[in-house]
């Protein structure tokens, strides 16, 4: 289509479809801004009120959008009722994949004819974060916990990143209910858990506001899990239990899988107290742990979020 100038036109009316097509030559050579839906599969609208007419994929036009999740897989871009192609970082090679697309951030896209052998793919014009910008812990899914039984992780832990950290913010379980927190790890994405009681070696201190002393535990394993906190996050006192885990190595294939953990919560006492400590996986140490998986011994949760991140 050649470029419309409307001062070579003759004279009187003029179809408006020539308005039309030099609308969608605008887009073609401008960023095409667009709401965008989905988490891994995402699907890009152009906005209302400033849509250009997008009936096909040209070479080098540009598309924006924000973020509304975060990945937790390899990732399509479809514009429309357009194919869904391939998202990939700026090398053309690299497909986007959990923790690359970021909740919230803003992206620009490249459609590029010639990617994904030649089937066509957007390639990212934001610059890849490495770990030598010390670009820090990404966002990779945060999830509400309430009503559920116990709350799982199972995509985006990946050799992507090193370590993961997941963030615990006032979890809490009905008044009277048992209290006793646990984590547990899968090496095939849930499907199973790792319950073999020599899987797990777990040392943490315990402490509370009213005592000088320090309380040195070893968890103890149930078919929740590994227990890590005896006393925290009954809904009826003054503070949820809050704080991280850290897993380190979990996609080793040749050396042990730490999770180090601080935990502040309140005690049936109702007072201040913390749990802290490590445990390592000295079982299974040739498969990558995938999967995690937190629950209290008495029942489902009733209020909090758990973040996961990962650290570029």
């Amino acid at each position: 289509m050649a470029w419309q100038n409307f001062n070579t036109l003759t004279a009187g009316n003029q179809p408006l479809a020539l308005f039309d097509g030099f609308g969608y030559q605008m887009s073609v050579n401008t960023v095409v801004k667009c709401d965008a839906t989905g988490i891994n599969a995402i699907v890009l609208t152009p906005n209302v009120g400033s849509a250009p007419l997008v009936p096909s994929y040209i070479t080098q036009q540009h598309f924006s959008f924000v973020a509304p999740s975060s990945s937790t897989n390899l990732v399509t871009i479809a514009v429309g009722a357009l194919s869904a192609l391939k998202a990939y970082w700026q090398d053309g090679v690299t497909q986007m994949t959990a923790g690359d697309i970021v909740a919230g951030k803003t992206y620009m896209f490249t459609y590029n004819a010639a990617l994904d052998t030649a089937a066509g793919g957007f390639a990212c014009i934001n610059a890849k974060p490495s770990a030598a910008s010390g670009s820090g812990w990404v966002l990779i899914e945060s999830k509400s916990v309430a009503a559920l039984s116990s709350a799982i992780f199972n995509t985006g832990i990946t050799a992507t990143y090193s370590q993961y950290m997941f963030v615990a913010t006032n979890l809490t379980i009905a008044a009277g209910a048992a209290t006793l927190f646990y984590y547990q790890v899968s090496y095939d994405g849930g499907a199973t858990w790792e319950s073999n009681v020599n899987a797990y070696r777990a040392q943490f201190t315990v402490a509370d506001i009213s005592s000088a002393t320090q309380t040195v535990k070893n968890g103890s394993l149930t078919a929740l899990g590994l227990s890590l906190v005896t006393d925290g996050g009954d809904i009826s006192r003054s503070f949820a239990l809050s704080g991280t885990f850290t897993a380190i190595n979990p996609s080793s294939v040749n050396q042990y899988k730490f999770m180090n953990h601080w935990i502040n919560y309140t005690n049936a006492a109702n007072q201040p107290a913390f749990s802290h400590g490590m445990t390592v996986m000295t079982a299974n140490t040739a498969t990558p742990v995938n999967a995690y998986r937190f629950a209290y011994g008495g029942g489902s949760f009733v209020s909090g979020t758990i973040s996961l991140w990962g650290l570029v």
